[in-house]
């Protein structure tokens, strides 16, 4: 059975400008390494047809005060810039023939955002996220070009560029076990010498985490963390996403770990609707129709089924695994994707993405008191151990 809507309204969605990308990174969740050919790029007519069906009120609800939201995907987007500017024309002229708001992000493996294009962005008021996975050293062993060549040195070209005219350019780091155990210089370094401001970063659960690894990112956040909250006010640009995240939520009742389903949706190159990006695979070629994790297509309407009513109903769920996690409030089952991915159940919480998040929470409380921070008058040695180490890297780099 199709239905017309999932009876909320959609308020954000990426689209898949087209699926083939310039990199082949290790962890990508899309499988494109798995794919040996070109793969499509959206075509300009059904690129209208998802913003006409974005637009529609039976769909994003009536004009109201919130943006309509619209983050061009892949691949790699960039490599479609001429549907990024056809996008933005069309949707704007569709925003002011029905009166909504709309703004537009996205996300960019940043070798193709130069300076020429940044300009247009910035000028438009959009903003990318770049990808970065630290250091050249630790980017390079999992962020390559097709040709097995390392992207940091083109990425930090493009980026020494924006940072000078745009200081909160955003760079998002996937958490390797590598990238883990030297989290914090990593960050540090990336912050004084490459003068980035921006961090958000997100955990690879593909890889299997050791308990070491565990108890390594766990001296790395508490390290962090402290050099965070200590240079936050000498640097009002500073800004490490995650936390803030978690500090908002200390005290907060969230009903869902995110929007995937409910007010967010991902539209792939052929029209077909997913909750979100990640449940897109790449690798898969079958009709939408017969895809369990794509819950509609624009043209036709939604799956009116069990898989696509999960996640509207998943505030009503809680697993056995989570009931007794004092992070569940702040968490609510993690990535529906990570799960679905690792568990074939959106509702089963990935043992990596869990532990993660339950050191997170730990390191937090330990240096912040009721979503305010610490004054660290009351210390333990061991973190008097941490300070000390935070303090000598300024020291260090002052000199």
């Amino acid at each position: 059975m199709i239905v017309k809507n999932l009876g909320v309204p959609i308020k954000s969605i990426t689209i898949d400008l087209t699926k083939n990308c310039n990199l082949r990174c290790s962890y990508c969740f899309t499988k494109i390494n798995e794919v040996n050919f070109q793969l499509p790029k959206i075509e300009k007519t059904m690129l209208f047809k998802i913003i006409d069906w974005f637009f529609d009120d039976e769909v994003s609800g009536s004009p109201d005060n919130l943006p309509l939201e619209i983050n061009f995907w892949g691949g790699e987007s960039l490599l479609a810039w001429d549907l990024i500017l056809e996008t933005i024309q069309y949707a704007e002229a569709k925003a002011k023939k029905t009166q909504k708001i709309v703004k537009f992000n996205g996300t960019t493996n940043g070798t193709l955002l130069t300076p020429e294009k940044f300009d247009f962005l910035f000028k438009n008021q959009i903003y990318l996220l770049v990808s970065l996975d630290g250091i050249e050293e630790t980017h390079n062993t999992n962020r390559k070009y097709i040709n097995g060549k390392g992207t940091f040195q083109d990425i930090m070209q493009n980026l020494f560029y924006i940072l000078e005219r745009f200081p909160q350019q955003p760079v998002r780091i996937s958490l390797t076990r590598e990238i883990a155990q030297n989290f914090f210089d990593i960050i540090f370094r990336l912050h004084t010498e490459y003068k980035i401001n921006v961090f958000h970063y997100s955990v690879v659960v593909e890889e299997e985490w050791t308990e070491a690894d565990f108890i390594k990112f766990e001296q790395e956040l508490q390290k962090l963390f402290l050099y965070y909250i200590t240079q936050k006010e000498l640097n009002p640009n500073f800004y490490i996403h995650n936390f803030e995240t978690l500090l908002s939520r200390e005290n907060a009742q969230i009903i869902y770990p995110c929007g995937a389903g409910t007010s967010y949706l991902a539209i792939t190159c052929d029209g077909s609707i997913y909750p979100c990006h990640r449940f897109n695979k790449f690798n898969d070629f079958r009709t939408w129709e017969e895809k369990e994790t794509c819950i509609g297509h624009v043209e036709y309407g939604f799956k009116d089924n069990h898989f696509s009513k999960l996640f509207i109903n998943s505030n009503n769920h809680i697993p056995d695994k989570c009931k007794n996690c004092s992070v569940y409030p702040k968490c609510k089952i993690g990535c529906y994707a990570i799960n679905y991915d690792t568990n074939q159940d959106i509702y089963s919480p990935n043992s990596v993405f869990c532990t993660v998040r339950q050191i997170e929470d730990k390191v937090i409380r330990k240096f912040s008191v009721e979503n305010k921070y610490n004054s660290l008058q009351t210390i333990t040695k061991e973190i008097i151990e941490i300070f000390e180490y935070v303090k000598n890297k300024l020291s260090n780099e002052e000199v």
